[in-house]
């Protein structure tokens, strides 16, 4: 009997190849794009822990973020190699086994020319190297490991009397603010004297809402209107209201004097104070500094003389 012709095994062995080296690059694509996210989610975690920055959740979300994003575009990117076709990869074969054309007639052409060559030799065995993105995606994950083992700073590594920049900026913030808010409330605090200043000159309240009527009969009184125009402040709304005449003067000066410049005056310096109390400073408001040291004088018992 006569033995059987051998197989062709070049169109098989050449798909093959084809779905390998597609594989390899669309690996390599999807490698490379996931490396960088890791790296970059990698430094983020490695910063945050160094300077102590946000919260406590911010360097492993930031490196989980990192590597899911780096996934994403290594997908999108792989989907978008093409494929190997299967004449390349015969071609290939061919090449390596040195078979002179035949291998690529016994992958491609078919029938029995394909048969006639394809019984010149088997195919090779290719090998395929590692995919280019390996390397980067070993060493992002090298990466990641060593940031992931960087102690967190925190306010006592710095020393005792150290802050984070966060707490310090805040602390800043906290000053600044009750600075401003006490230079207001003086402002008011001098407003609220010179509005009493025009009320004890009209014989009015010290303090409450004021009746434009009762205003209007106490300007009548020309001693009364020239004693409250000693007593307004110069280019204040309550001068300006007693340069006029008649009721609207009257009106306007008791809109002026009914600001209640005092009652804001306290507001802003509680606010100051607060502020201050926040960030670590002294209590008593400059304004008030000359007021306690008066005070303290006179609690101070004098030490008396050595004999």
């Amino acid at each position: 009997m006569s033995a059987a012709p051998a197989a062709n095994d070049w169109p098989a062995a050449a798909t093959a190849l084809a779905r390998r080296a597609t594989r390899r690059r669309r690996t390599s694509a999807f490698l490379v794009r996931a490396a960088a996210g890791t790296v970059a989610g990698a430094a983020v975690l490695a910063a945050a822990r160094l300077t102590g920055a946000g919260p406590a959740a911010l360097p492993e979300a930031a490196l989980a973020t990192g590597a899911l994003v780096g996934a994403v575009l290594g997908l999108r990117a792989a989907r978008r190699v093409a494929p190997t076709t299967v004449g390349d990869a015969a071609w290939a074969l061919d090449r390596v086994g040195a078979a002179g054309g035949r291998g690529l007639a016994a992958a491609l052409v078919g029938g029995p020319a394909a048969d006639a060559a394809g019984r010149s030799g088997p195919p090779p065995v290719a090998r395929l190297e590692a995919p280019d993105g390996l390397p980067f995606a070993l060493a992002a994950v090298l990466l990641a490991v060593g940031a992931c083992t960087v102690p967190r700073r925190t306010a006592d590594d710095a020393g005792p009397g150290a802050t984070t920049p966060s707490a310090g900026t805040a602390r800043g913030g906290a000053a600044v603010d009750a600075g401003r808010a006490d230079a207001h409330a003086d402002a008011q605090a001098r407003r609220a004297a010179a509005e009493r200043a025009v009320r004890e000159a009209l014989a009015l309240p010290r303090t409450g809402p004021v009746d434009p009527t009762e205003v209007a009969q106490r300007l009548r009184d020309p001693a009364v209107r020239a004693a409250a125009r000693r007593s307004a402040a110069e280019g204040s709304e309550a001068a300006a209201a007693l340069s006029m005449e008649g009721a609207d003067g009257a009106a306007a000066l008791a809109r002026a004097l009914s600001d209640e410049a005092a009652a804001r005056a306290e507001a802003l310096r509680r606010r100051a104070t607060a502020g201050r109390a926040e960030a670590g400073a002294a209590v008593v408001p400059p304004s008030r500094r000359d007021l306690v040291a008066r005070y303290l004088a006179t609690r101070l018992v004098p030490e008396s003389p050595p004999r």
